[in-house]
């Protein structure tokens, strides 16, 4: 019998249409107990806000990076569901870097919004950033929360002159600086009076009555496909101010403006689920298991040592990662 051979314009034909909108989420819970005892809950909580809050269309995809048989068993089951369009699951930590090279190479959309596994993700949180992105010329990177300390400016003040949009100094919110560090366990007062911030200037800019604050956080951003191809690779080793810190600064090296919404539309859970985020779970009808948010309750009642040694771990790592940037 003569062989069959496929039509090979059948193959050449793909009707498939990813959304605008990737949502790229790096997870990794690796074993329950000690600094990662309360992670599963923060990245569950992560997931339910997301999709509780997300108004226009994007497609999720999620790049495990070496968690626990029961994060991965969880993550499998919202890919069944629907929740999850492409999830790729690694057998080990390949590296912070080495995961959001692949996963932002693999994100079929147009726009890519990254976010860490312990992000919660305010009402229009995607809108208002793609609002951003869609009105100011050369913008490279869209953030929900802007963090005292970002230095990286210099792309704002040549864009205002080239574009003609408004610029403005402006004071960062402080109740912004007490959410972060309250994620990190930091003393807001400690981390608000540290000397290099009386040099730095903060930046508010507008056009066509689109505001947004200069500076962009590395825990959630968002950025185009065109404008990924223009930065270098993301290092292999994160750590905070390392790879990411880097990355901003090439952008703002480019040109690119580093943007943040006016209001704030994301916030860092952190490693510990404490008596806030089980109440703004609440306030936003996000349920993420009575069982998880239960076991995280009974915790913060009990004044849990884990949690406590958790939070010290975060503050030490901070004060090094402060330490070696001064140095370097």
């Amino acid at each position: 019998m003569p062989r069959i051979r496929p039509n090979p314009k059948k193959y050449l034909t793909n009707s498939f249409q990813p959304a605008r909108t990737t949502v790229v989420m790096l997870t990794h819970n690796p074993a329950e107990g000690g600094y990662f005892e309360d992670r599963p809950v923060a990245t569950k909580l992560s997931i339910a806000s997301l999709v509780a809050h997300t108004e226009v269309e994007y497609d999720l995809m999620v790049f495990d990076n070496g968690s626990s048989p029961e994060m991965v068993e969880y993550l499998v089951d919202l890919k069944e569901n629907g929740v999850i369009q492409y999830l790729y699951l690694s057998e080990r930590n390949i590296g912070y870097g080495a995961a959001l090279n692949a996963a932002f190479n693999a994100a079929p959309g147009e726009v890519i919004a990254y976010a860490d596994d312990d992000i919660f993700f305010y009402p229009g949180w995607l809108r208002k950033r793609l609002e951003i992105l869609d009105t100011f010329p050369s913008v490279g990177m869209v953030s929900g929360q802007l963090i005292e300390g970002d230095s990286v400016h210099d792309a704002v003040a040549l864009g205002a002159e080239k574009h003609g949009y408004a610029i403005e100094d402006f004071d960062i919110p402080r109740e912004w600086s007490e959410r972060w560090c309250a994620g990190l366990g930091l003393d807001v007062d400690v981390f608000l009076s540290r000397p290099e911030l009386n040099s730095i200037k903060n930046y508010k800019v507008e056009l066509n009555g689109v505001k947004a604050f200069a500076g962009a956080t590395g825990y959630s951003y968002l950025f185009t496909k065109e404008f990924l191809q223009e930065m270098p690779r993301l290092t292999e080793d994160r750590q905070v101010g390392g790879a990411d810190y880097d990355w901003h600064h090439a952008a703002n090296d480019l040109g690119r403006l580093r943007l943040t919404t006016s209001e704030l539309t994301t916030d860092h859970i952190g490693n510990v689920v404490d008596e806030y985020w089980i109440n703004e779970a609440k306030r936003f009808g996000i349920a993420v298991g009575d069982d998880a948010l239960n076991t995280a309750r009974k915790k913060q009642k009990t004044g849990n040592w884990l949690i406590r040694r958790s939070k010290a771990q975060r503050t030490i790592r901070w004060i090094i990662s402060r330490l070696t940037r001064l140095v370097y």
